[in-house]
This record gives structure tokens, C-alpha cells and sequence, in this order.
């Protein structure tokens, strides 16, 4: 924790906030979908998903 502290103490307050903003949008998808636990499963899912959208 006291790395992350002191690169993010070079950042702006706008880049502090999308660091948040990414994180938290990481952090609901992680809880809605406990089944992806490796980088594997998430390309299998999201190939899943996009066979069922048009282009």
C-alpha cells in the first residue's frame, strides 16, 4: 500500500479520479461475475458475449 501511496502522489487530482473511477468500475464487474478468476476465463466469457451481438 505504501508504493501505491507514493506513485500516486505524482499524480494530478483529474488522473487520481480516473485511477478511482477505473477501479471501481473493475471492482463492480469483479463482484458480478465471481465465476472469471483468471485472464483465461475473462476472453472465453467475453467471447461468449460477443457472439450473441451483431456488427
Amino acid at each position: 500500500m505504501h508504493r501505491l501511496y507514493q506513485e500516486m502522489l505524482h499524480l494530478t487530482p483529474e488522473q487520481i479520479e480516473r485511477v478511482y473511477k477505473s477501479a471501481h468500475h473493475i471492482r463492480e464487474w469483479y463482484d458480478q461475475h465471481p465465476e472469471i478468476e483468471t485472464w483465461e476465463d475473462y476472453i472465453r466469457y467475453m467471447g461468449k458475449s460477443d457472439e450473441g451481438q451483431e456488427v
